[in-house]
């Protein structure tokens, strides 16, 4: 018998027809999109007063992006930016949106504050979650932290033997292949594994899985240590080592656990920066024109002005207290340059918050609650602002 002849190379012993594939081809597409659809419905999402994404799902974007539909349908005014918007060192309602909540007597300010989201990583967020941020009022928070050093500007490259190890903010919303991020240092696998996740929902849900039974497995271990619940007591001796092996695995745990409301407490410690140790420091400021923060920065105006949003950039106060004389005449300079370009788009307000008194910095760039409460009362103070406060924001002018 000629065994050659009958020798079929396949890397498959199933062979399906055009119909059978076209058959499976569907299939897959329903639970691709249909089975996120589906968990949208049987997931209510009911934010209470002075929401903000919880601080364990400050990279989860399935749950982002619902707080971002629920604030834009609810006709909210956004305030948009860093931990600076988010309130790393204040409860959610000392925030600057509970803040300004408080002035205005009703919920109409909506704290869409992210960790950790640098200007490159906000414009990420909004080509990619900001479909429903369109004709809405937005406050645009500018924190000039991320252009203190070419590190946090992501202008520095990896250096050598760094790599794929750098410690990167929110990776999955930074451009992966084009325009070129200096600072990020992935290979092709993880760039082209983002670029895919980024447009099938099912692969953000199943993320969004993955960040609810982390949480969930944390609440257990809370649970386990505390004592008389029969983990780890108090003086029992040394931790076991870490499993890299689960015993109990639960793929499934994020379908039972339910995202958390926010915390009602500061997330760090509200202590002043003199308190915290932060040091006076000399900080090279870059030109604008050297930012790459900067420009991504720029390029968020651009695309919410361009989708017919009403918006304001609110400039933070930066610590002057942590400068040397010599960096505070360079951040003036380069907070000066920035103004006046913002200032000649046209069709948005632009304001530069005054530094606060020393003791109501919590560090570089983070207000304390009485800070936000000096800030908030500043805002309301100002004209150009009023209009947001009212919901009269002036309509998109002509740009030049």
């Amino acid at each position: 018998m000629d065994y050659a002849r009958q020798f079929i190379f396949a890397s498959n012993p199933l062979r399906l027809s055009v119909r059978q594939w076209l058959v499976a081809g569907g299939v897959l597409g329903i639970v691709l999109v249909g089975v996120p659809c589906l968990a949208l419905r049987l997931d209510p999402f009911v934010p209470g007063p002075d929401y903000r994404l919880p601080y364990d799902f400050s990279q989860d974007y399935w749950q982002c992006g619902r707080w971002i539909d629920d604030a834009a349908a609810r006709d909210a005014v956004l305030v948009m930016g860093d931990s600076v918007v988010w309130g790393e060192y204040v409860a959610p309602g000392d925030a600057l949106s509970g803040e300004l909540n408080r002035l205005v007597g009703t919920q109409r300010f909506a704290n869409l504050g992210v960790n950790g989201l640098h200007p490159v990583a906000l414009l990420g967020l909004l080509q990619r979650l900001g479909g429903p941020i369109r004709d809405r009022d937005v406050v645009l928070v500018l924190n000039l932290l991320w252009m203190s050093s070419p590190r946090h500007d992501l202008r520095a490259a990896p250096a050598a033997g760094e790599g794929e190890q750098v410690v990167l903010n929110h990776p999955a919303l930074v451009p992966q292949f084009w325009p070129v991020v200096p600072r990020y240092g992935a290979g092709f696998e993880q760039r082209a594994g983002t670029v895919v996740g980024r447009r099938v929902p099912f692969l953000s849900w199943a993320s969004h899985l993955d960040a609810t039974g982390a949480y969930g497995d944390s609440l257990l271990a809370e649970s386990a240590e505390a004592p008389g619940a029969g983990g780890p007591q108090p003086g029992a001796g040394p931790e076991p080592e870490p499993r890299i092996d689960d015993p109990t695995p639960a793929a499934c745990r994020g379908l039972f656990v339910a995202v958390p409301p926010p915390s009602p407490s500061p997330h760090g410690q509200p202590l002043t920066w003199e308190a915290r140790g932060v040091p006076v420091s000399r900080i090279d400021w870059p030109l604008a024109e050297q930012s790459l923060q900067w420009r991504f920065f720029r390029g968020a105006v651009e695309y919410l002005l361009a989708r017919g949003n009403r918006v304001c950039v609110l400039v933070a106060p930066f610590n002057p207290y942590v400068q040397v004389p010599e960096s505070r005449a360079r951040y003036d300079g380069l907070v000066a340059d920035m103004v006046g370009w913002l200032e000649a788009q046209g069709g948005l307000v632009v304001i530069r918050a005054e530094p606060l008194p020393g003791n109501e910095y919590a560090d570089a760039s983070h207000p304390l609650a009485a800070g936000y409460a000096r800030l908030a009362g500043e805002l309301a103070a100002d004209p150009r602002f009023r209009p947001w406060f009212t919901g009269g924001a002036p309509a998109l002018a002509a740009r030049q």
